[in-house]
């Protein structure tokens, strides 16, 4: 097969672990060859830059850094990436999650806030911390291809929960009992 790749995508904040995901992808480097790695940081806060540009400087060939993208171009990325890894320490939701599903991406994230219910069967969670297992469950699915097929399409049919004509289905319902 071609080259696998695995993406973080998020804002340049710690508490969202692009630093994290950054270490595990260089571990993931040393090992192998097939794998290539992308990077998009959003947010316009100095330390945010800093923190992208840090990262980037300390990437490799195999290394994309991406910022501000547009709604297409962030698709483009899901679609590319075999599987979306977010150490994040907090989600109330997880729209990032949430995208990368819908576009058949499995997420392989942190057992924290909303993950669990937003991830469903469309990814595998580690608690906080876990970093070695997070790296072992990415190279379990990058070794995988029927464990990361059946697992993209998961995600796409979990995510369907979240397409627009349901979830203002759901916030109609509510306001109706509520009214």
């Amino acid at each position: 097969g071609g080259k696998l790749t695995v993406a973080f995508v998020g804002a340049m904040e710690l508490w969202k672990g692009p630093h994290i995901a950054f270490d595990i992808f260089k571990q993931i480097e040393k090992e192998r060859r097939d794998v290539e790695f992308i990077m998009v940081g959003n947010g316009p806060y100095k330390h945010q830059v800093s923190l992208y540009q840090k990262l980037k400087k300390a990437g490799g060939k195999r290394f994309t850094f991406m910022r501000e993208l547009s709604a297409q171009e962030l698709s483009n990325v899901y679609k590319k990436a075999d599987i979306l890894v977010a150490p994040t320490l907090y989600e109330s939701f997880g729209c990032i999650l949430a995208e990368s599903m819908m576009c058949g991406t499995p997420v392989i994230s942190t057992r924290v806030g909303a993950v669990p219910e937003t991830v469903g069967s469309g990814g595998m969670l580690v608690n906080y911390g876990e970093w070695a297992r997070m790296k072992e469950l990415i190279t379990k699915l990058l070794d995988d291809d029927r464990l990361r097929r059946r697992l993209s399409k998961n995600a796409v049919m979990y995510s369907k929960q979240y397409s627009d004509d349901i979830v203002v289905k759901k916030v109609h319902n509510i306001y109706k009992k509520l009214c």
